[in-house]
């Protein structure tokens, strides 16, 4: 008798993440096509928008969790598209500093609607998404203690000093 992997319900919930995760993409890359980006190339604009002046390929392949090549990879792309630009560092032999152009300006603002994401979010009770933020933290940082090279994130890095980040997430707060 064969026994099937979804016996084991550490797998089932595996597969209910992952197809979350692709469900979630899915959305979100149908939400920002109309601003011309995809959610990798938001994720990046917003962090290099909350980083500012200091936004360096390093800095964003840390935050969010990719490797060095893929970083350099998207930024080229995101660079093409007129997002971007990348200049060498001054203090670094080997550094690039990111900035956002106009258009990549324009870009993150409407990535930041976040409207495929409260949508799917707004179907949790507030203290149920607590309750699964904690937990996929927790998985989070185990798998990263297992072997992979990845940093434990620090989960609050949003610089809330940012007057834009600041009325950003008040704005979210009110409408969520």
């Amino acid at each position: 008798m064969q026994v099937s992997l979804y016996a084991d319900p550490d797998y089932r919930l595996w597969v209910m993440l992952e197809r979350a995760r692709v469900a979630l993409l899915k959305a979100r890359g149908n939400e920002l096509a109309k601003y011309g980006v995809s959610p990798a190339e938001a994720f990046a604009l917003f962090i290099i928008h909350d980083t500012g002046e200091d936004a360096n390929p390093a800095e964003i392949s840390r935050r969010i969790c990719r490797e060095h090549n893929t970083v350099m990879a998207l930024l080229s792309r995101m660079e093409k598209k007129g997002l971007i630009t990348k200049t060498r560092s001054p203090e670094k032999k080997n550094g690039w500093c990111v900035n956002l152009t106009e258009d990549g300006k324009v870009a993150c603002r409407g990535a930041m609607r976040l409207e495929s994401i409260h949508a799917a979010m707004s179907s949790i009770p507030e203290s149920d998404k607590h309750a699964l933020e904690s937990a996929l933290k927790t998985v989070y940082e185990q798998a990263v203690r297992q072997q992979i090279d990845l940093p434990i994130f620090e989960w609050n890095e949003v610089n809330l000093g940012d007057p834009n980040v600041r009325q950003f997430c008040n704005q979210v707060r009110t409408e969520g």
